[in-house]
């Protein structure tokens, strides 16, 4: 049996509120955005402070982010993208090994890859039993700015984020229902529905701290709930990623009793942990696709809005013990989704009456 994760908020905070949480180890990326040192910068220092460089977009604030990591003493580990997963399995299995108690993680995924997420999700998912582990899974939002269309060159792959979350459906020949984050991505999630062709389908619409982002987001998305299939949308809130984790996981057990399910985590980046990690619970039922425009997409230097969101997982001998059914989080999540078919049904009643 492999380590089984209690799912709990992570309190949103400033991110100059982050040295109250010492941690074992820090995971950060290192690109062209500003903001992929704001919140190293605010944790404490750590026994393990690793910043993993992209291999390519070496361009915008990426030499003065390189320079502050340079500076601060900062591991950065070259390798080629694809052995990211073994390099990050046997990073946070030593974190593990190393401490005297529970290890403290945190993985900043403001500037990272959907890639590296999915890489570390499944790393986690994978532990040993009896791994004693604590991550923050924690996220620095953006600062509103208006989108541009030259910010959305055309869909150049549509496929799952890793093997590992590629849908090792058991029923192949049930329908299929897609969940679809969205963002300022213009096209993209119907460029989804048009490549997966899935029955029907539901929207999960972002909403931030800035009015005008959620404004900005239904222009870019504008039409898509007319898109045949889809049933309705689900808005959310950015800033509590724990009820959105519990949202989706809820939903996808509910799905899965006669349906296998594709989750497209367009969108923020904390909506993709929490879909990356609630597809990763349910890895019979569901499959998690990435759409990229490769190269071709332009880079943006974002600059975070000074606020901390996240997720923390735990992980001990204890979470899960033969015969003690799901953790707490996963019950409950299995409560939620008989709350939901109830209600989803009553929706679709109401739907077929007006």
């Amino acid at each position: 049996m492999t380590a089984q994760p209690r799912v709990r908020p992570f309190p949103a905070r400033g991110i100059d509120e982050l040295a109250d949480a010492p941690y074992d180890g820090v995971l950060a990326s290192l690109g062209f955005e500003r903001r992929s040192r704001d919140i190293p910068a605010a944790v404490d220092p750590t026994p393990s402070a690793v910043a993993v460089p992209f291999g390519d977009r070496h361009e915008d604030t990426f030499a003065e982010n390189k320079e502050w990591f340079d500076d601060h003493e900062w591991e950065q580990p070259q390798f080629e993208e694809a052995e990211y997963f073994a390099w990050v399995d046997a990073w946070l299995q030593a974190r593990a090994e190393e401490a005297s108690g529970v290890a403290r993680v945190a993985v900043d995924v403001s500037s990272t890859s959907r890639y590296r997420m999915a890489a570390v999700i499944e790393a986690l998912l994978s532990l040993p039993p009896e791994t004693r582990l604590e991550v923050d899974f924690l996220y620095a939002p953006a600062r509103f700015e208006e989108p541009s269309s030259e910010d959305e060159p055309p869909v150049f792959s549509v496929a799952p984020v890793s093997g590992y979350f590629a849908g090792w459906w058991r029923a192949l020949e049930a329908p299929l229902y897609a969940i679809i984050g969205v963002g300022y991505e213009l096209e993209r999630a119907s460029c989804a529905i048009n490549m997966l062709e899935p029955e029907r389908a539901e929207v999960y619409v972002p909403d931030g701290n800035d009015p005008r982002y959620l404004e900005e987001v239904r222009k870019a998305n504008r039409g898509l709930m007319e898109t045949r299939g889809v049933e309705h949308e689900v808005l959310y809130d950015v800033g509590d990623p724990f009820s959105c984790f519990r949202q989706l996981e809820a939903s996808i057990s509910r799905l899965e009793r006669d349906q296998r399910v594709a989750i497209v985590p367009l969108g923020p980046k904390i909506f993709a942990v929490c879909a990356i990690l609630a597809g990763g619970l349910h890895l019979d039922s569901t499959q998690v696709i990435r759409i990229t425009a490769g190269e071709r997409q332009r880079p943006i230097p974002r600059e975070s809005d000074g606020n901390v969101y996240g997720l923390t997982l735990s992980f001990s001998p204890t979470t899960l013990q033969e015969g003690d059914g799901l953790p707490e989080e996963r019950a409950n999540a299995r409560a939620d989704a008989d709350a939901e078919e109830s209600a989803h049904t009553n929706r679709q009643v109401g739907e077929q009456q007006a």
